[in-house]
C-alpha cells in the first residue's frame, strides 16, 4: 500500500545513511540518495512543497509517483506503534 511506503522506505533511508548493510540488499542499480525523497528514496527526481493551510494545518504537495496525497502531517510525524516512523518532509530554513 502506498500509504506505508514512506515507513518502508524510511527505513531503507535511516540504514543507507548510517553505512549500516541492507538486508536483503536493495535490487541492483537501486540505491538511496544522498538527499533522497521520503517517498521513493531516490536523489534529485522529487519536488516536494510545504505550505501552510489555515493556521495548523499543513499542505504537502511533491513530484514523487509514490507521493501519498492523504498523508496528514500532523498525524505522520508522530510516533506509533502501527506507525514507528516520522519520515516527514520538512521546512527548509535557508528557503
Amino acid at each position: 500500500k502506498l500509504k506505508w511506503m514512506r515507513n518502508h522506505v524510511g527505513k531503507h533511508i535511516l540504514l543507507a545513511l548510517r553505512g549500516i548493510p541492507q538486508s536483503p540488499p536493495l535490487k541492483p542499480g537501486v540505491e538511496v540518495g544522498t538527499n533522497p525523497c521520503g517517498w521513493c528514496g531516490r536523489d534529485l527526481r522529487c519536488k516536494v512543497q510545504l505550505s501552510k493551510r489555515g493556521a495548523k494545518s499543513v499542505l504537502i504537495s511533491s513530484s514523487c509517483q509514490f507521493h501519498y496525497e492523504n498523508m496528514s502531517y500532523k498525524t505522520a510525524a508522530k510516533c506509533s506503534e502501527n506507525s514507528p516512523c516520522t519520515n516527514i518532509p520538512i521546512h527548509c530554513p535557508i528557503c
